[in-house]
């Protein structure tokens, strides 16, 4: 079977756990003008280790989403609700990824392929979703700037730690580096230093780490730093 593509929309969204806001709307549109496509959309609980690697797991109650599975005719339209049903969030908000899918299955007969029959999916789009707190806010701290060696070569491993109860994307990053005994000027590290930094997601109470090559004024010294960011929901 030939795969045609769609787009799906928007691809971040908050909710609240009441009001308006507890239920969005998401739009997912055939491109192709002549296949008809089966898109099914998910909802899971979006986890993230210190590296940044993430594991999806399953929320069945969460949300409900009507309807989770569509057939869409080509260069049709169809909207998705999503709504917030999994009870009061308290402390830190709720992450999680929906994802959109389309399957491989044969249009011949007008049919979406039941839970559980095997199917291979191919492509998809991974948005995110946030359950948050009233007055939730994130607290981003850079907590250590330390060398390690890795595979022969001398790298700053940088620690944050958001100690909020929402999660923030680290635009436009800057670090500025001193040392405490004036063994070098300052160093201004900017995003285009801080590449796989600058702009990355840290969730309500994460730690993230990231390694970033070592300023060849630095070698070994003990650091002073500094940090500015503009904070992306």
């Amino acid at each position: 079977m030939g795969l045609s593509a769609f787009t799906f929309s928007p691809i971040s969204q908050e909710f609240t756990v009441d009001g308006k806001n507890s239920s969005r709307v998401f739009a997912i549109h055939n491109d192709s003008l002549t296949d008809r496509i089966a898109v099914k959309v998910s909802v899971f609980v979006r986890k993230m280790d210190e590296e940044g690697r993430e594991t999806l797991e399953p929320c069945p109650g969460d949300f409900l989403i009507y309807p989770s599975q569509n057939i869409l005719a080509p260069g049709e339209t169809r909207s998705v609700r999503v709504k917030w049903q999994g009870g009061p969030v308290s402390g830190r908000e709720k992450a999680y990824r929906i994802i959109a899918e389309q399957l491989p299955v044969d249009l011949q007969e007008e049919q979406v392929p039941e839970e559980g029959g095997g199917i291979r999916f191919t492509f998809r789009y991974e948005g995110s979703l946030y359950v948050i707190t009233e007055g939730g806010e994130p607290s981003l701290e850079l907590n250590s700037i330390k060398t390690v060696m890795k595979e022969g070569s001398s790298w700053l491993e940088l620690q944050f730690d958001n100690r909020g109860s929402r999660h923030v994307i680290m635009g436009d990053l800057n670090i500025t580096l001193n040392s405490p005994y004036n063994n070098f000027d300052t160093i201004e590290l900017g995003p285009d230093k801080l590449k796989g930094v600058s702009g990355e997601n840290i969730l309500a109470g994460n730690r993230r780490i990231f390694l970033i090559p070592e300023p060849p004024e630095v070698q070994g010294e003990d650091l002073l730093w500094d940090f500015s960011y503009k904070p992306v929901y």
